[in-house]
């Protein structure tokens, strides 16, 4: 097979790019729906998947390292969470300072219900992909 010339090459990359950005664009407006759907946005649903996904309790700190965000901008989404009733705030044992967050049955319920969702949308997307 003989190589490419210079100008089909950056056509074939431009392309790629093209293409992976309107796959891009295509997810996170799939994303939004299904959150509106399901009575979430799209930061609400982060959180509450990395709070349900975690192995230990995390504090509002951990949860905006984990998301890449401040702590500054956590805080009032966490507090959001808790007042819809999705995380329960516990006290840390070894430092009253620290807020740590456990996921209720509610928010495990309603992430759930959003990654079913997402899931379906996933798979509807895929069946035209061959194996």
């Amino acid at each position: 097979m003989a190589p490419l010339l210079p100008n089909a090459r950056k056509h074939n990359l431009r392309r790629l790019a093209q293409e992976i950005h309107s796959a891009t664009a295509c997810l996170s407006a799939s994303r939004a729906a299904i959150c509106k759907q399901v009575g979430l946005n799209v930061a609400q649903w982060r959180a509450l998947a990395a709070i349900d996904r975690s192995t230990f309790v995390l504090s509002i700190s951990d949860l905006a390292r984990l998301l890449r965000r401040s702590r500054q901008s956590m805080h009032p989404l966490a507090c959001g969470l808790e007042r819809a009733g999705w995380v329960r705030f516990l006290p840390n044992q070894d430092d009253r300072r620290l807020l740590q967050m456990q996921i209720t049955a509610r928010g495990k319920s309603i992430v759930s219900a959003a990654e079913g969702s997402f899931n379906t949308w996933l798979l509807t997307m895929a069946s035209d992909l061959s194996d």
